[in-house]
């Protein structure tokens, strides 16, 4: 996948990405994505395409 390819959909949770974070043990090849929405605080957020979700 390329960049563009991660972002796309990314972009549509409405989040600035400086806000999005990979939370993962030490040695998971997928972590878990978590969102910083200020007004309700730390989501997580689940991907159904396993290509992207190992491409975060």
């Amino acid at each position: 996948m390329t960049r563009e390819d991660v972002l796309e959909p990314i972009a549509g949770f409405g989040v600035p990405l400086e806000n999005l974070f990979l939370i993962t043990e030490d040695h998971d090849p997928l972590g878990g994505i978590v969102a910083w929405y200020a007004e309700i605080g730390l989501r997580s957020i689940v991907l159904e395409n396993d290509d992207l979700a190992r491409a975060c």
